[in-house]
């Protein structure tokens, strides 16, 4: 048999399916009994306005056929859902059976006015205020039967199989970033470790540190920053040149090793982090905002990635070296490497054109190791 069929043939026996056309009103006897877990956190993480989950609503409502629901099948048999989280979400709090982060209900939806239907402003699944603005029991009887197809990867299949199937869905064309997607991972996969990088990219001083657009703020770039610098410090990177072509797809795998790890000491690393960012709030001769701008005469600019890699991980290994998780750092020379930093022949070549960001990434660790070390 030719190699390329041998293995696509291996691979699909990793993943085993199965498929289901579903009333929506089983998919809310699902969620209501905890069969089906739609993850709280990550409601918070998708975007939908009002209007964009009245018009899914209304057209469940006028039989337009719906994307397929995407879920995984754990050990004990309960779905967790891979792709599709918007969607329920909307129809479990129009129903007013969505439960958010705290435990607790979810204000029920009210619907705004469509082109298509102008009648639907102000209506609710139920209106004790106003009794006209609930949806007719027709229309409630017509929605909890109308159909959504559930695609499910069953609990045979590989167990990174449903980690593979949400980053194909929810990239591409997906509004979502690849961090917003990575945090998803994280979620799904270790809940305690999406909810430690929270914890960091919220330190007052790595966000005085990282000043950032609207937009990258939006998309999660600074938990990207705090991922980029945790894989740095505690991963086995030396492979990473031949083992991906591309840098998100190295993020993406790293960041569920994190998660699995058996050893990531969460105190310590913390501590850590507070530590190398406390350092750089300190510095006499830099503002908080310029520590990872470019310095030629002075800071201008935006926040390079590659100045933040080389700076955090220089220093989180030297704290790590020195057995003391507040050393005592010589502030005015530390300003002073930092401003010659945009001088050193090394890092001028990995940041050069041409240079795959992978290998950047893994020419930067030993890099700011060796250039922020208490012997050089």
């Amino acid at each position: 048999m030719n190699i390329l069929s041998e293995r696509v043939k291996v691979l699909k026996k990793e993943i085993a399916t199965d498929s289901y056309a579903m009333s929506i009103g089983e998919l809310i006897n699902l969620y209501v009994d905890k069969e089906m877990d739609i993850h709280p956190k990550f409601q918070r993480l998708f975007r939908w306005t009002t209007y964009q989950k009245t018009r899914f609503i209304e057209s469940i409502m006028l039989n337009i056929p719906i994307p397929p629901i995407f879920v995984s099948q754990n050990e004990d048999g309960i779905w967790d859902v891979v792709d599709g989280v918007q969607r329920l979400s909307t129809i479990f709090q129009f129903v007013g059976k969505l439960v958010g982060e705290d435990s607790e209900l979810v204000e029920p939806l009210v619907l705004s006015g469509t082109k298509a239907l102008p009648e639907l402003e102000g209506i609710s699944w139920l209106s004790n205020d106003d009794p006209s603005k609930t949806l007719p029991q027709d229309l409630k009887l017509d929605f909890k039967r109308s159909k959504i197809v559930v695609n499910i990867v069953k609990k045979e299949s590989d167990s990174s199989a449903k980690y593979e199937l949400f980053q194909r869905l929810n990239t591409g064309g997906s509004k979502l970033s690849e961090q917003e997607v990575r945090n998803c991972l994280m979620i799904m996969s270790n809940p305690q470790f999406y909810d430690f990088v929270c914890t960091l990219s919220n330190n007052p001083q790595f966000i005085d540190s990282t000043p950032l657009s609207d937009r990258m703020i939006e998309e999660q770039y600074r938990m990207e920053l705090v991922i980029r610098y945790l894989i740095a410090v505690n991963c086995d990177i030396s492979s990473a040149k031949k083992d991906f072509p591309d840098f998100a797809p190295m993020l993406d795998e790293k960041t569920l090793e994190l998660c699995n790890s058996e050893t990531f000491d969460y105190n310590f690393q913390e501590a850590l982090f507070n530590s190398v960012f406390n350092t750089l709030s300190r510095l006499p001769n830099i503002d908080k905002e310029d520590v990872f701008k470019k310095f030629s005469g002075k800071f201008s600019g935006a926040v390079l990635s590659s100045s933040f890699l080389v700076i955090t991980v220089g220093l989180a290994k030297s704290i790590i070296k020195s057995k003391n998780i507040n050393p005592s750092f010589d502030l005015v020379d530390l300003c002073d490497k930092i401003k010659k930093l945009y001088t050193q022949e090394k890092f001028l070549k990995f940041t050069g054109n041409g240079v795959r960001a992978v290998d950047r990434y893994v020419n930067f660790v030993p890099f700011g190791e060796g250039y922020f070390s208490s012997e050089s």
